[in-house]
């Protein structure tokens, strides 16, 4: 029975490490468990399949500070040790110990507050030990050990405590073989807290009103009692951000894109950027944030809004239709090499200067006018068929001589005829008869991609086709200069 009180007392004493406090300075255990023996006739400790030897404990602590509490542990009831049938001893013990116990629960370890609290204890005692004749006596014990307690409540918790006994005596069991004897307790149980009124807890939050910071207001023991609606580990009191989840180092608002710069206050927060910029990106890191960045991934120029002037002819790439050549704002950062007022890039002789009609190049003249108009009239076929006559060489030759001195223009070549025949023949007798023109220019030197021919019979005659001299004009090839 002295076991038991003994053993109970400590576990009491290591159970209120969590439950007691400055409010809670007592606390009271109850408990039941077993004795294990050591010594002479074997080793009985930890080994479960050995005879059971109840016990009863009690124990009275007292709170010292966050890390350590003082108590009395006492316990009473059987001590033997069974070997065989004919080797065993019986008794009773009865035990009584001043205990010293460390809480890992001190803050420091563990919270103060958690629910499963271990501790490991260490003491001195005395023993007194009765069965027989030899071994009744008493003896000085050093218990060592430890438990964990679950704490229910600030006033109520459950306890499992474990104490191995060193003692001073050598014949508690009967024998003397100058092996002292020691003994192990087991013993679980339930520690009663004592406070009374000081342990209230207005919010019911599981912290004592002393050790809340918020008394009034729900909260978490991890918070000494304050609430922490977003859950980010910082209180709401000390929140900036109490309804959002942020970081400790912005006292509690986010920092969505991570760059360092709290969301209140970052122009761009969901995109990583530079304090410089307010938290916008520079994308192409020209100086000029991306919201201000006309070209925002290609380094430019603030005059030009962040884009680039690439020939450097004052005006932005974006707006240049020749930004690798520097060219007039007029024409729109283009060059104009002949000076004639169309950009070379639009001009089909960009190094003479001509006319728009003539997409840059010059004006067909007079007398170049004159060679068409003679081959509108003076080429000549043979009667139904696409063979030029040789009357007609002379005409055609002018204009081969035209294309020569002017390898900017091409030749649209247009053949017609008059309504004798069917619509079908006369169709395709156009179309060959400008073929057979171009065969020739092509013969004399023209490059065939300056050509294009096409046919349309009697579809767009230029007089009537009821008297011969109609018929005539309406028989005829026109030559379109194209550029």
């Amino acid at each position: 029975m002295k076991k038991l009180f003994l053993s109970s007392l400590l576990i009491g004493l290591l159970s209120v490490s969590v439950a007691q406090n400055t409010e809670n300075r007592w606390a009271i255990g109850v408990f039941g468990g077993k004795t294990e023996y050591n010594g002479d006739w074997g080793n009985a400790f930890l080994d479960f399949n050995k005879a059971f030897y109840p016990i009863g404990a009690i124990s009275l602590t007292r709170y010292i500070n966050s890390s350590f509490d003082v108590g009395l542990f006492a316990s009473y009831g059987e001590y033997g040790y069974k070997k065989d049938e004919a080797r065993s001893f019986f008794g009773s013990k009865t035990d009584a110990s001043l205990l010293l116990t460390y809480k890992l629960t001190n803050g420091y370890i563990l919270n103060e507050t958690v629910k499963l609290a271990p501790y490991i204890s260490a003491g001195l005692g005395l023993a007194h030990v009765s069965g027989g004749r030899i071994w009744n006596g008493r003896d000085y014990i050093i218990p060592v050990g430890g438990g964990i307690k679950y704490n229910f409540c600030n006033s109520f918790a459950m306890q499992y405590q474990l104490l191995y006994n060193f003692t001073n005596r050598d014949k508690r069991d009967g024998r003397a073989n100058g092996h002292n004897d020691q003994f192990a307790s087991h013993t679980i149980g339930f520690v009663f807290s004592i406070g009374g009124k000081r342990n209230k807890d207005n919010d019911n939050d599981g912290v004592v009103n002393k050790y809340d910071l918020c008394p009034d207001i729900p909260g978490l023991i991890t918070l000494s009692g304050c609430p922490d609606s977003d859950g980010d580990g910082i209180k709401d009191s000390e929140d900036q951000c109490p309804n959002i989840k942020g970081l400790a180092q912005f006292e509690g608002c986010p920092d969505t894109d991570g760059d360092g710069i709290r969301d209140s206050e970052d122009r761009c927060p969901t995109t990583k950027g530079l304090a410089q910029f307010q938290g916008c990106p520079d994308s192409d890191e020209d100086g000029i944030p991306d919201y201000e960045d006309k070209c925002p991934t290609t380094k430019g120029l603030a005059q030009f809004q962040g884009c680039p002037d690439s020939d450097g002819d004052g005006i932005p790439d974006p707006l240049d239709r020749c930004p690798s050549m520097a060219g007039p704002v007029a024409l729109k950062g283009c060059p104009d090499r002949d000076g004639d007022g169309i950009p070379d890039i639009d001009d089909k002789c960009p190094d003479q200067a001509g006319v728009a009609a003539n997409k840059g190049c010059p004006e067909i003249t007079a007398a170049e006018k004159l060679v068409f108009d003679k081959a509108l009239r003076g080429i000549q076929f043979q009667s139904g068929k696409s063979i030029i006559l040789s009357v007609s060489y002379p005409i055609i030759d002018e204009v081969v001589g035209v294309l020569n001195n002017n390898p900017s223009y091409n030749i649209e070549i247009d053949g017609h005829t008059d309504n004798i025949g069917t619509p079908e023949h006369n169709l395709k007798l156009s179309q060959e008869r400008a073929d057979a023109v171009k065969a020739y220019f092509i013969e004399k030197g023209i490059a065939t991609k300056r050509i294009k021919t096409s046919g349309f019979g009697d579809t767009q005659p230029v007089s009537d086709n009821y008297s011969d001299k109609g018929r005539a004009l309406n028989r005829r090839v026109e030559f379109k200069v194209t550029f």
